[in-house]
């Protein structure tokens, strides 16, 4: 977002030598080729061993001079951890916290309190109203760095904001489980769309010939159709901006190394895909780190230890997903360990309200932000397109599909609160 700041991608390292710089690559999830190996051994011992490296990991990340704790959810992940920490260490009581909201569609205060009366924790719950998101928008953009896709971030700052209260300054938490495991819903509709047939209209083919540029594989539907998403994000942008539309789309880059999709299992491919696109830059920076540290917190992810990594990635597919039972070998974990109405609890999709509940708020600011004046002086998006999509998401009913559709205005909006921050 910045001319001449770059990012170091994950698992590369820098080498500075006078004037010479080179990026080096010292570590890529790698998953085997289907066939390459034998998956011989039974399914008791790809648990027990998945098992023992959990373990081994909380303990790790267990080690501070400093007080730690623990998030809770109420899902599956969160849970589990806070279960090994209890099975590692019974007599110890530690302080574990959550967000609730006084949206009670969205509560999931019942199976925290389940989790955390099972696993006798000192239990911190915050509670987010929906009308707060306006008031820590701000904020979370100077800490993130960068315009954001969802509001989420403003819960995660209330969560770290909690545990400073307390004294905790270091957190376990669950991130990179769904990514290793097949937790999301991507991974049940690949398993749908193996049996489907595609069409063969030209749509479809310029589709095929994008993902097989992208991902070097034509029948990898990964989240949309990006040829006919395209023509979405150009209506977005000003026509001053839209004539450098290829020289800034980022479908225009080598997003990835693409051997390390080529004759992968579809659900290791996801996988791969989830990991590069998904975790580095959001989940473990703006949304995970970023939010943390915003409140001197440290965060901890057990599930991202390089041997629990490395054991997973060559464990067999089926024990990922299991018919269209997402993270069976980790549910097989906590059959052990926690009561069984969170051992076999499906993911909950949690999507925070985006721009269609922010503008029927009628904040002063974000009014401001969005208003047709201030995207012309700007520049940067068609102002027309921008009223067109104030009319529609303001409309009595409207509903984003999440993650499905994309929130176009908080994209617009979240990059009017970064030019305001950093570069006005």
């Amino acid at each position: 977002m910045f001319k001449g700041i770059h990012s170091l991608k994950s698992g590369n390292y820098l080498v500075v030598s006078g004037r010479d710089v080179q990026v080096k690559e010292y570590w890529d999830l790698d998953y085997p080729r289907e066939g390459e190996i034998e998956y011989d051994a039974r399914e008791d011992y790809y648990i027990e061993r998945l098992s023992d490296l959990l373990s081994q990991s909380v303990k790790y990340r267990l080690h501070a001079d400093v007080p730690v704790g623990f998030y809770l959810s109420g899902g599956l992940d969160s849970s589990l951890i806070a279960a090994v920490i209890h099975d590692l260490y019974p007599e110890s009581t530690r302080r574990s916290f959550s967000i609730d909201f006084t949206d009670k569609a969205f509560s999931e205060s019942k199976q925290q309190q389940v989790v955390a009366s099972h696993v006798d924790s000192i239990h911190h719950q915050a509670v987010f109203d929906w009308a707060d998101i306006s008031e820590r928008l701000k904020r979370v953009i100077y800490h993130c760095e960068c315009p954001l896709k969802e509001s989420y971030n403003t819960a995660n700052l209330a969560l770290s904001n909690s545990v400073k209260e307390t004294g905790v300054t270091a957190i376990l938490t669950g991130e990179g489980a769904d990514e290793l495991f097949a937790g999301y819903v991507g991974y049940r509709f690949d398993r749908f769309r193996k049996t489907a047939g595609k069409s063969d209209d030209i749509e479809t083919i310029l589709e095929d010939d994008l993902r097989l540029r992208l991902w070097g594989d034509e029948n990898l539907f990964y989240e949309k159709d990006y040829y006919s998403y395209a023509e979405t994000k150009r209506a977005l942008y000003s026509p001053g901006v839209d004539e450098y539309f290829r020289d800034f789309d980022c479908l225009n880059t080598e997003l990835l190394n693409k051997e390390r999709i080529k004759g992968r299992h579809y659900v290791h491919q996801r996988s791969y895909l989830d990991f590069k696109l998904r975790m580095a830059d959001h989940l473990l920076s703006d949304h995970g780190d970023k939010m943390a540290m915003a409140n001197s917190i440290e965060a901890r992810y057990p599930f991202l230890d390089v041997n629990l990594v490395e054991f997973a990635r060559r464990m067999p597919p089926d024990l990922k997903l299991n018919g269209f039972i997402e993270k069976y070998a980790l549910r097989q974990i906590a059959a052990k360990l926690l009561p069984r109405e969170i051992a076999r609890r499906e993911k909950f999709a949690f999507v925070a309200p985006g721009s269609p509940f922010l503008l029927k708020q009628n904040v002063e600011w974000i009014e401001d932000m969005l208003s047709f004046d201030r995207i012309k002086r700007e520049g940067y998006f068609n102002p027309a397109t921008v009223e067109a999509l104030k009319r529609n998401y303001r409309r009595d009913g409207f509903t984003l599909n999440i993650p499905f559709e994309s929130d176009l205005l908080i994209i617009v909006l979240t990059f009017g609160v970064f030019l305001e921050t950093f570069i006005q």
